[in-house]
């Protein structure tokens, strides 16, 4: 008995800190989310929204691979690969939007970049 309650605390205690580590707090968007916020704000068409999902998931592959590629994301390498990428997303999204969507991109970029400078309370 003693064994069984030992493995289910064992078992909670790992769960509530893999929940905690994994990111509830300011996880990152995952790429569907990202194209809905993106139809919203921006306005997208149909068939822009289907363009950017695209050049999204591209971009998003990409990453995860220079992330394994490079050993994490805490190396010079996978940041600098994360900046080209970024790059591109951004020259590729140009190509499909609006000027005035892609001005509202930026702003919302901006704002994004911004936020993410702040520092995180725990």
């Amino acid at each position: 008995m003693k064994k069984r309650v030992f493995v289910l605390a064992f078992a909670l205690a790992f769960a509530v800190g893999l929940a905690w580590a994994g990111g509830g707090h300011d996880q990152k968007m995952d790429v569907a989310s990202h194209v809905a916020k993106l139809k919203a704000e921006l306005k997208l068409t149909d068939q822009q929204t289907e363009k950017v999902r695209v050049v999204l998931e591209d971009i998003h592959q990409r990453k995860m691979a220079a992330k394994q590629k490079a050993g994490g994301p805490d190396s010079a390498e996978f940041r600098e690969q994360v900046k080209k990428l970024m790059a591109e997303r951004d020259t590729r999204l140009k190509e499909i939007l609006t000027a005035d969507q892609f001005a509202h991109y930026q702003e919302l970029q901006a704002k994004h970049a911004k936020e993410g400078e702040a520092p995180q309370k725990r």
